[in-house]
């Protein structure tokens, strides 16, 4: 818990910064990339995880992996959170800033898991279907393949969760049957 507090005031801080300098695009698209970066790359991760490795070493990477490629206000949060020995949050406070810059824009991440890839139809859809029965305009929308649900999908977004899988179709029915079941065996 503490460290999401943590994780939040850096992001906090992070999207105060670009706002006041008017680079919240900017930062918003750097954090993307930096939080891809850390997922794919096992050593990206070490990095930042390492209590061996000096601060100051890991700045100098930082700084030859991403000067040029970052807007300057993104590396001078990086060495901030390194001097300050937080690195090991940095993709905890990444992700805050995501969800930060989500409320900023009105932005509603939604999940949808599906058994089979999505084409650009269904997921039309599906944004169809969120904004005529949730009245969500404005969505981050991930698309997740997960074949053990059989078909249809499971949505989530904000605290709610709706499955409509046929595997979970399917477990009802189970359930039901051997509700069933036991009350005639009673």
């Amino acid at each position: 818990m503490a460290s999401s507090r943590l994780a939040r005031r850096y992001a906090k801080a992070l999207i105060e910064m670009a706002r006041q300098h008017d680079t919240v695009e900017n930062i918003t698209a750097d954090v993307r990339e930096l939080l891809s970066n850390i997922s794919a790359s096992r050593e990206l991760k070490l990095l930042f995880q390492s209590p061996v490795i000096k601060p100051e070493l890991k700045k100098k990477v930082i700084g030859q992996i991403y000067r040029g490629k970052l807007n300057d206000l993104t590396l001078l949060f990086m060495e901030v959170v390194i001097e300050k020995r937080r690195e090991h949050w940095i993709a905890d406070m990444l992700n805050a800033y995501v969800v930060l810059y989500n409320e900023l824009k009105g932005i509603v991440p939604v999940n949808v898991i599906t058994a089979t890839e999505m084409n650009e139809e269904i997921e039309k859809e599906f944004r169809a279907m969120m904004q005529k029965d949730f009245g969500i305009d404005n969505m981050e929308m991930s698309k997740e393949v997960n074949r053990d649900i059989i078909g249809g999908f499971i949505l989530q977004f904000e605290d709610k969760r709706y499955d409509a899988s046929v595997k979970n179709t399917l477990d009802r029915i189970r359930k039901d049957l051997h509700n069933q079941v036991n009350i005639k065996m009673s």
